[in-house]
């Protein structure tokens, strides 16, 4: 990048001039000015909006997230700052956090679920026949001949259950792995980059990838919910899958090929 002051080329993500010391503002203003854009575009004030609506709908269910409590907030603060003209990466910072402490509570159920399926399948290859015959000495007499069968039809339950959530675990671990760092590394990348006065974006097709992976998820969790007749959580999860593809759509918008000032 050549310097405004002397004219010295120097290298593309350069914070000051090799020739004179002149600090190298050319790609920091030029990803502030994207971010303001990004920012200032109507989907992004839609996407905060249904971001809203579906942190609402959980919060009537009991059923809401901290993380997407703390998001709404974050994203509502970036957007009043945009509309004063400022792209700081202060609440960007904290919108990257964010991001990371989902990562963080994602690993935790993975374990939990791992944890669980294993116990439970090493409590029934230890102790099940104690565990049938316990079971037999109480409910015994009201089974009687159809003991044989319930042992057997339980025993395979109790298996499945345990592979269940074994699987669960070992999901949840890929799509943390690929995709919620995946995205944390976009969104770090953002404020950093911001901070440091570079435009070296990193992750972003990926990013955009694994939030449409997200926003499908939702969509078929919504898909579930109306099915087993819950307007409320259809509402919520419906509303989360938008915002997911939404996102991707903005993110390709401003940061994808077709104005890249990024590099993988």
């Amino acid at each position: 990048m050549k310097c405004v002051n002397c004219g010295h080329d120097n290298e593309e993500n350069a914070r000051f001039c090799q020739g004179c010391g002149a600090a190298l503002e050319t790609n920091r203003n030029s990803l502030s000015e994207l971010m303001l854009q990004l920012l200032n575009d109507n989907m992004f004030m839609v996407l905060c909006i249904l971001l809203s609506v579906s942190v609402g709908f959980s919060l009537i269910t009991a059923n809401f997230s901290v993380v997407n409590i703390l998001m709404t907030i974050f994203l509502w603060l970036v957007f009043a700052q945009s509309k004063e003209g400022n792209s700081s990466p202060k609440h960007m910072r904290c919108v990257s956090g964010t991001i990371f402490a989902s990562y963080i509570i994602q690993w935790v159920l993975c374990c939990i679920y791992a944890l669980t399926g294993l116990f439970f399948t090493v409590l029934y290859f230890m102790s099940k026949d104690r565990l049938w015959e316990a079971f037999y000495s109480e409910f015994g007499s009201y089974f009687g001949k159809y003991f044989g069968v319930f042992n057997s039809v339980a025993d395979v339950v109790l298996i499945l259950f345990s592979i269940g959530l074994i699987i669960m675990a070992i999901v949840g671990a890929c799509l943390n792995v690929f995709g919620w760092r995946t995205i944390h590394r976009f969104a770090q990348s953002l404020y950093r980059n911001l901070e440091y006065g570079q435009a070296n974006i990193v992750k972003c097709g990926a990013a955009q990838a694994w939030m449409i992976v997200y926003g499908v998820i939702n969509a078929l969790s919504a898909a579930v919910s109306l099915s087993g007749g819950n307007l409320v959580t259809f509402l919520s999860q419906g509303c989360m899958s938008t915002v997911f593809i939404m996102g991707s759509v903005l993110v390709n918008k401003y940061f994808g090929k077709g104005s890249e000032n990024t590099a993988e």
